[in-house]
Parts: structure tokens; C-alpha cells; sequence
């Protein structure tokens, strides 16, 4: 271990509001997927379980022409 990863600041912690509930948690877990993953809606680790996932940004959908 060096001393520069001693005294750095630490990292910013990720905050999302779970789409199910609304509150805000640090342990999101990603469950929705929009305009191919630019959009990423989570879920706390309550209600994660209970959600169904959305498409992942790589499951491209077609329509019929």
C-alpha cells in the first residue's frame, strides 16, 4: 500500500431512488434499461427481488417493417 491510497480522498458513494419505493439507497441495483442504456433506473435491495428486469442496453429490439 502506498501512502498516496492512505491519505486520497475517498471516492464519491453512488446514490440512486429506487424505482419501487422511492427511497434513496447506496446499494442500487439496476432493473430498467432505456434509449439503448443511456437511461438506467435501480432498485433498492428490497425491492430488486420483486422487479422484473428491463432490457439490458446490448438486447437490441427490432420492429417489423
Amino acid at each position: 500500500m502506498t501512502l498516496d491510497a492512505l491519505t486520497a480522498d475517498a471516492p464519491t458513494v453512488f446514490r440512486a431512488d429506487c424505482v419501487e419505493c422511492g427511497r434513496a439507497t447506496i446499494a442500487a441495483v439496476p432493473v430498467r434499461w432505456a434509449q439503448a442504456g443511456e437511461i438506467v433506473l435501480y432498485a433498492c435491495p428490497q425491492c430488486a427481488p420483486f422487479l422484473t428486469p428491463g432490457p439490458a442496453p446490448d438486447e437490441h429490439h427490432r420492429t417489423a417493417a
